[in-house]
């Protein structure tokens, strides 16, 4: 039978050695096989001077047009990933900031707060309803936290939607339970316990609340395609009918809501919170010109307005009939774009939408319409559970034609970029095939995979650790986007000497140190910079010590929070444990055996 110590001891190494152990992808390989074959269904990349992981990025199909001067943002999360993050990836898809956090995170943008670019996204509970509570986290460009973002009233926020205005205002989706007056819906009661769906427009900084809209004041609970089943009997087990995704606020004041469970998109005045029009679903307010494909989506996600003009070549000859101006002659026309999760045998598709409606304040008896402009799907037809993004991509590769169109797949961990007629350039996947093929299970996720331009330098120093045979270092700046190079110095006579610059090389570079011809043994300490494109100086790691030895040298190299430095510290933890242990069952026989020796003699 093995000890309470001596267990507790084997626990903790072989939980120290599954957190070093996993599917680890060689920095530089093309071999589609082993990508399919021999990493799993999540292939990462770890480090040497770092504890962070990040997806390893296979590009099944690539084009030159992809990579632009934006940098890629996702969440990469599921059942097969060790560590969920938010992360953002440069376009060969080497990691350029990952930060891991106590929950699960989604929804990492770059937005615009007081002027100033900054990062935002959501950390929570996820398990909640499936739309998850917690808070919307703000960071600025050196990744200090500026902002934690909940609602009026202390309701904490769902994953879905955070949308910073010009204004200084934020756009929030929550969710709440609420008692609802529903005869017919139960026999053995009249109320219906739902989770209700609001958003609220309110100033950042004050709390003031601006707009609030409940949809149950505005939707009725028939217009869902949720099942019902038992959901809504009791307080404990509410009815997700309508299911909030997104928000966006036009230029007239008003609001586009996207709902899941009705599969609609709703128009709201902004005065009222009166409906406009209903696009989709039971509810439906438009004629379809496009043999219903334009109004059968189907728990869609990011539904957002755009005017003509973002597309001049694809939308040349509305832009010539109808102007530059949405608003002519009593009618709006603008396009809207959306991420269409689909139901299978259909796939999930990204749709760029042609909407001509009456403007408002116009009476008039002409009908709504829509027509599909562009459909986008990914070359695998793959559908989406859950989840999903298609965003309008601006960057220095479309200055002269029309923007790109990127789509995040959600629940699949996969994202692909078009141009805007259709042709496809890229399919970029951190899941191999057999998970995209397994679309239930979920193994590989991120809740949008956006591109956005992004320049930072953090608060925190680069980090250089001495390789296990200290021939070499490796050294990494978590999140800076500016590091052209790395300038490696050692300490000779109490002063620092340049030794060996290097090139940036991905998220870690390795520098040689000098070898022993050179004196290596007589170094001591070394430093090294990060310089930019410019030869200014960014940051420098601390001072690392190459003649700290055996076990504690080993920690005292690694990181703060290494892989390997962990596993070092519980061995040495262990060993302690170990000899105390035998120590004292040593001392407790010895006790014993005289025991037994005066038992004897009486």
């Amino acid at each position: 039978m093995i000890s309470g110590p001596l267990f507790l001891c084997l626990l903790l190494v072989a939980l120290a050695v599954a957190t070093d152990v996993g599917h680890n992808y060689p920095s530089l390989t093309d071999d589609a096989n082993a990508w399919e074959t021999q990493y799993g269904l999540y292939p990462f990349k770890s480090y040497r001077s770092s504890n962070i992981t990040s997806p390893a990025v296979r590009k099944a199909v690539d084009s030159p047009q992809c990579y632009d001067d934006n940098y890629i943002f996702l969440s990469p999360r599921g059942f097969r990933v060790p560590n969920p993050a938010v992360t953002i990836l440069d376009n060969h898809g080497r990691l350029i900031w990952s930060h891991l956090v106590k929950g699960q995170a989604y929804n990492l943008k770059v937005q615009e707060y007081k002027g100033e670019k900054v990062l935002t996204y959501w950390v929570g509970d996820d398990a909640v309803g499936g739309h998850g509570e917690g808070y919307f986290y703000v960071l600025n460009t050196k990744y200090e936290e500026i902002a934690r973002i909940r609602g009026v009233n202390n309701l904490r926020a769902d994953l879905h939607e955070l949308t910073i205005t010009p204004e200084g205002t934020a756009l929030v989706t929550f969710y709440q339970i609420y008692p609802l007056h529903h005869p017919g819906l139960f026999r053995i009661t009249d109320t219906v316990y739902i989770w209700d769906c609001l958003f609220q427009e309110f100033d950042i900084a004050s709390q003031k609340l601006v707009f609030e809209w409940r949809a149950s004041e505005h939707h009725e609970l028939d217009e869902s395609y949720s099942v019902v089943d038992t959901d809504g009997l009791s307080i404990d087990h509410p009815y997700d009918w309508y299911h909030i995704n997104s928000v966006q606020k036009d230029d007239l004041g008003n609001y586009l809501v996207s709902a899941r469970f009705t599969s609609t998109i709703t128009y709201i005045d902004g005065r009222t919170g009166d409906i406009i029009w209903v696009l989709g679903g039971k509810r439906n307010s438009f004629s379809d010109l496009s043999n219903g494909q334009a109004t059968n989506m189907q728990y869609q996600h990011v539904a957002r307005f755009a005017p003509l003009t973002t597309f001049p070549s694809l939308m040349a000859k509305e832009i010539a009939d109808h102007g530059k101006n949405p608003h002519k002659d009593g009618f709006t026309k603008q396009l809207l774009t959306l991420f269409d999760n689909g139901i299978p045998p259909r796939p999930a598709r990204g749709l760029i939408l042609d909407l001509t409606y009456p403007s408002q304040g116009v009476s008039t008896n002409a009908p709504l319409t829509a027509r599909v402009v562009k459909a986008y799907e990914h070359p695998l037809h793959i559908d989406s559970v859950s989840q999903g993004s298609l965003q309008i991509v601006h960057s220095n590769m479309t200055q002269h034609s029309d923007p790109h169109i990127l789509l995040g797949f959600g629940w699949q961990g996969t994202w692909t970029e078009h141009l805007a007629d259709g042709t496809l350039l890229c399919d970029s996947r951190i899941v191999v095939e057999k998970g995209l093929q397994s679309p239930g299970k979920g193994y590989v996720q991120s809740y949008s995979v956006l591109k956005y331009p992004w320049k930072a330098v953090p608060h925190y120093p680069p980090v250089a650790v001495a390789g296990p045979d200290k021939t070499s270092v490796f050294v990494s700046w978590n999140g800076a986007t500016g590091v052209y190079a790395w300038h490696l110095s050692v300490l000779i006579n109490e002063q620092w000497q340049p030794h060996r610059k290097a090139l940036k090389e991905g998220f870690e570079t390795e520098l040689e140190l000098p070898n022993k011809d050179l004196g290596r043994d007589l170094i001591r300490y070394i430093i090294v910079e990060a310089v930019d494109e410019s030869g200014n100086v960014l940051g420098k790691t601390e001072i690392v010590d190459l003649w700290a030895k055996g076990l504690v040298s080993r920690i005292t190299q690694m990181a703060p929070g290494n892989g390997g430095g962990f596993v070092s510290w519980v061995l040495l933890v262990c060993v302690i444990a170990v000899a105390v242990f035998i120590a004292d069952r040593v001392v407790k026989s010895r006790r014993s055996g005289r025991v037994y020796q005066k038992l004897r003699k009486h």
